[in-house]
């Protein structure tokens, strides 16, 4: 999952379900047809269906999902899983999303500046 060049909020909120995805046995994730999921909550053993099948946006049964359209605990154990299914799979609709992806333009003009003052420390000067 690509966490670079997103906002620090989303950046909290995935890395705050990284440790249940992790923790979620490949036996509790069953893949069904065309990018359908059932994974088993390591919380409460109930089942939620995941689907990847939209063009748009992927889906999942969980409150977590359904409150902000964030990777779940349950999104992030089936890409961790399931490498054809990685983050680059998705649609770029959601992907590159501008509720949780930092605008190219600030993006890159905080990299030149930070270039820019790189270069100025490296530059010596020569003493007086």
């Amino acid at each position: 999952m690509q966490l670079r060049d997103r906002l620090r909020e989303f950046v909290t909120h995935c890395m705050g379900r990284l440790s249940s995805a992790i923790e979620t046995p490949l036996e509790d994730i069953r893949m069904l047809e065309g990018g359908k999921f059932i994974v088993q909550s390591q919380t409460n053993g109930r089942n939620y269906t995941l689907s990847f099948q939209n063009k748009n946006l992927p889906s999942c049964e969980c409150k977590d999902w359904k409150k902000n359209h964030w990777p779940c605990k349950h999104f992030i154990a089936v890409l961790i899983n399931y490498e054809e299914w990685g983050w680059n799979s998705l649609p770029a609709t959601y992907t590159e999303n501008p509720y949780f992806t930092l605008d190219p333009s600030v993006v890159k003009t905080t990299a030149n500046q930070e270039e820019n003052r790189t270069t100025v420390k490296e530059t010596s000067f020569p003493e007086p």
